[in-house]
């Protein structure tokens, strides 16, 4: 059977489920844990939301003789089919932002420690996760990273898989890029202190995103609201009107 990668997932092209995904889907949910068995679990449950959605509104409708209700019966599954789609990508949205906000607690945490102590970059690292809570998230990526330091002091391979597993973003892979040079340049003064000023940035970028977040669904409110409130007003509305157009053709 012939199978595509994509994003690190192999998706089968004979698979139904990996055939129905949306391109970015798979990819979203693995960088949230998921297996490639959980995504096909999820298309499974999100076809089976939706189905039943139809099913609810056609039973509505007829049950309370809405016709609007028994019309929208075979476009609802679509409808609820997207708006599930739309949930993950929000879920996809805020776990990436709070892995940068992860990455920049890091970031902060293992400067103070090279700028004050002059220490190496593995002992920074190894302070710091000697001081982490048994469940911090970002503990076993700073282990594995910790081991890459040790085994392959020369390698970047173990500053990329950190942002791999962490933030993923382009400011983070900036950054330890930067930082593997300075562990390469002997502790090199200058670049300390670019690291500190893409901090900085980073830290900026982030209450900036912040706010606009806030800033969004504020706005959002009374659209939702206001569509909240019209959809039973016009399921009242066409009951009326379906009777009046039975008696017109009387």
């Amino acid at each position: 059977m012939k199978e595509t990668m994509q994003e690190g997932l192999t998706r089968s092209k004979h698979n139904l489920w990996d055939w129905l995904a949306e391109d970015d889907l798979y990819n979203m949910m693995q960088r949230m844990g998921a297996s490639l068995v959980d995504c096909r679990r999820t298309q499974k449950k999100r076809l089976l939301v939706s189905v039943v959605f139809g099913a609810l509104s056609g039973f509505l409708g007829y049950l309370l003789n809405l016709p609007i209700f028994i019309y929208a019966a075979p476009i609802v599954p679509l409808i609820v089919w997207q708006v599930l789609y739309r949930m993950t990508r929000t879920d996809f949205v805020w776990y990436q932002f709070r892995m940068e906000y992860l990455f920049g607690r890091f970031m902060q945490d293992v400067l103070p420690r090279l700028e004050m102590n002059a220490s190496t970059l593995l002992k920074s690292c190894r302070e710091l996760f000697e001081g982490m809570a048994p469940d911090d998230v970002l503990k076993e990526p700073l282990n594995q990273f910790l081991i890459g330091l040790r085994d392959e002091p020369e390698s970047e391979a173990p500053f990329t898989h950190f942002v791999k597993e962490t933030c993923a973003s382009d400011e983070a892979y900036t950054f330890m890029h930067t930082l593997y040079d300075y562990q390469q340049s002997s502790n090199d003064p200058e670049i300390l202190y670019q690291l500190s000023r893409q901090n900085q940035a980073m830290i900026l970028d982030g209450q900036k995103e912040i706010s606009r977040r806030k800033l969004r669904r504020l706005m959002l409110f009374p659209t939702i609201t206001t569509l909240l409130i019209m959809i039973p007003e016009l399921a009242i509305c066409a009951t009326p009107l379906t009777q009046l157009a039975h008696l017109l053709k009387l």
